[in-house]
């Protein structure tokens, strides 16, 4: 989702409500009418530098022509899925809020310059359902650091590939 063309506005992306069970949340929202993307895990880096390896975490979305609904949950208790763990210990339910950049990096530097804590911009992937296969969905992401915002997990995502996420199918 783009920002505007402007590397330091920032527009609501998209939330994301934590469960844990992500099935038994996908058949909840499709009865209330939401129309769900496929399950889709997230991919990258354990450590900077480190190998791109599919995490243990993923969700479905309910796309939106501005911004999407997540429900993100457990998709493999045997790889890392540790944030999704510890936002579960806290509670289940709305937990993440992402604004949308057009460059994190650019983001990272505004917010150090004003002395907002935040972590390195780590690159996150996933492979999203297009067609009858999969596209990689990338994305730059840049996490306010905890505490700042006790209430809410707060990142800015950067959007590598929107045309994957937003698929005129799944609007």
């Amino acid at each position: 989702m783009s920002a505007g063309g402007h590397p330091f506005r920032a527009v609501l992306d998209h939330v994301a409500v934590v469960v844990p069970d992500l099935a038994a949340a996908r058949s909840a929202y499709a009865k209330l009418g939401f129309a769900l993307t496929p399950v889709s895990s997230h991919k990258g880096a354990l450590e900077p530098g480190g190998p791109v390896t599919t995490w243990g975490a993923g969700n479905h979305c309910s796309m939106f022509r501005n911004g999407y609904y997540e429900i993100l949950g457990i998709t493999d208790p045997t790889r890392h899925h540790s944030h999704v763990d510890a936002l579960l210990a806290s509670y289940t339910g709305l937990h993440l809020v992402a604004l949308g950049c057009d460059d994190a990096e650019a983001m990272a530097e505004r917010l150090a310059a004003q002395g907002v804590p935040a972590a390195p911009v780590i690159e996150v992937g996933r492979d999203v359902p297009y067609g009858s296969g999969t596209r990689p969905g990338l994305f730059r992401i840049l996490r306010v650091e905890s505490g700042y915002f006790p209430e809410v997990d707060l990142f800015y995502i950067h959007h590598v590939t929107p045309e994957v996420l937003w698929q005129p199918p799944l609007l």
